[in-house]
């Protein structure tokens, strides 16, 4: 692979990571918004990080991660 697939591979893995990590503070949001207890914070926030790396996983161990990382990289121009 070469040094710019390498350089936006490392792109696309740190926008996936910032999606689930921005879709974890909506969730908060919302919880504030509907003024919920501090328990459902203190239970919910684990919750969210293991269940989106629950998803992480699966999607990793059914090779879609794989699919996606091939398609995405057809577009990108191979340096030899």
């Amino acid at each position: 692979m070469g040094f710019v697939s390498k350089r936006i591979n490392e792109f696309a893995i740190g926008q996936w990571a910032l999606v689930k990590v921005q879709w974890t503070i909506n969730i908060t949001i919302l919880l504030k918004i509907f003024k919920a207890d501090l328990w459902v914070y203190i239970t919910i926030i684990p919750v969210l990080l293991v269940l989106i790396w629950a998803v992480g996983v699966l999607i990793h161990r059914s090779g879609l991660w794989d699919n996606y990382m091939a398609e995405s990289m057809k577009g990108i121009k191979k340096i030899k």
